[in-house]
């Protein structure tokens, strides 16, 4: 039995694809793990609740990791050592097989991924890279020991014509294509209404200035139905109070989390989405929405090495919103400004 574990619907539907690309054996018994960081996991809006289409074909089953470390009392996906044996047992029971012959991770140095590789410390490894992270120039070198048990590796291509590139690996990456990707998302229906942009939000919903942040970007968007994706791994469960909040400054707006149902609406044709240079802006251009960063740089310059974050500026579309008013109009412009500038720093740099 091979093990793949996703945290999102987005690495599942990455995962997905690097099956269709041939990264893996056809008929190999898959079973998908699937994991919540959220705040309040046992109240977090899963999106395996309502799988979409894309998981049965090509997954036997889909195991819920927090369901079953949950009477070890882990901290932070992190089992003491003595808990071991039992948690091996716990997955083979949930999983319904007596045997690991691979583990397929979106990660190899962040938790839960980290979790599954000291649990089974000797099976081979496949890594599906889906997550903007692991373009960081500033990664930390793969410990041999790891790097040793990676036997393939394929990656998404988040920024045009680079590869990442994780310090202590030598096994190459193959490339999983952005069309293979929404072809995938694509078999899925999304509920609702499909709406004419979405806002992403990939931080902190309620930070400091966070909820104002959301309504520029949502008016960026126009007149029509506007939805917020909450793309934050930690604050997928609070779906009501960002919405409550968001209608406090008369934006009325349908608030979900980065689940099939947000990736159905950027994979839709004519999708508009705003936020920052994050994986789930990227995801949505790579789906075919139309993409603006707004309010800020298009990432977090010092993660990325130079060549990386030129590539990501050309990729992505820095604009202002679009000012309701003269005052507005001068404060969004120093804003877009202040951004422009923090982006060109950090391509000299």
């Amino acid at each position: 039995m091979e093990l793949w574990l996703a945290d999102s619907a987005w690495t599942a539907a990455v995962m997905a694809a690097a099956i269709e690309a041939g990264t893996a054996e056809r008929d190999a018994d898959r079973v998908l793990v699937t994991a919540s960081c959220a705040e309040v996991p046992e109240v977090a809006h899963w999106w395996t609740d309502e799988p979409p289409a894309f998981i049965a074909p090509r997954f036997r089953a889909v195991v819920d990791l927090n369901r079953v470390i949950e009477p070890f009392h882990p901290t932070h996906y992190a089992p003491p050592p003595r808990n071991r044996h039992d948690i091996v047992a716990a997955i083979f029971e949930a999983c319904g097989a007596h045997d690991i012959t691979s583990i397929v991770v979106p990660s190899l140095d962040t938790r839960p991924s980290t979790t599954l590789l000291d649990v089974f410390p000797t099976s081979p490894v496949t890594l599906v890279t889906a997550e903007l992270a692991q373009w960081a120039a500033a990664s930390p070198s793969v410990a041999p020991a790891r790097a040793s048990r990676v036997t393939a590796r394929a990656h998404v291509d988040l920024i045009d014509g680079s590869a990442p590139r994780p310090r202590g690996l030598s096994v190459e990456s193959v490339e999983i294509s952005a069309d293979a990707v929404a072809a995938v998302v694509r078999e899925s229906t999304p509920l609702g209404q499909t709406p004419a942009g979405i806002v992403i939000a990939d931080a902190d919903p309620f930070a400091e200035d966070a909820i104002p942040a959301l309504v520029r970007h949502a008016r960026q968007l126009g007149d029509g139905r506007v939805a917020v994706v909450l793309a934050h791994a930690r604050h997928d469960s609070r779906y009501g109070d960002v919405a409550l909040e968001l209608a406090r400054h008369g934006v009325h707006a349908d608030v979900v989390g980065w689940g099939p149902t947000a990736l159905a609406w950027a994979a839709a044709p004519g999708t508009r989405a705003v936020g920052r240079g994050s994986t789930a802006l990227l995801a949505a251009r790579l789906l075919g929405s139309r993409c603006t960063v707004a309010q800020g740089a298009a990432t977090d310059p010092q993660n990325l090495d130079p060549a990386h974050a030129r590539a990501l500026a050309d990729a992505l579309q820095v604009t202002s919103p679009r000012p309701s008013s003269a005052h507005d109009r001068a404060r969004l412009w120093s804003d877009a400004r202040r951004a422009l500038r923090r982006l060109l720093r950090s391509l000299r740099g």
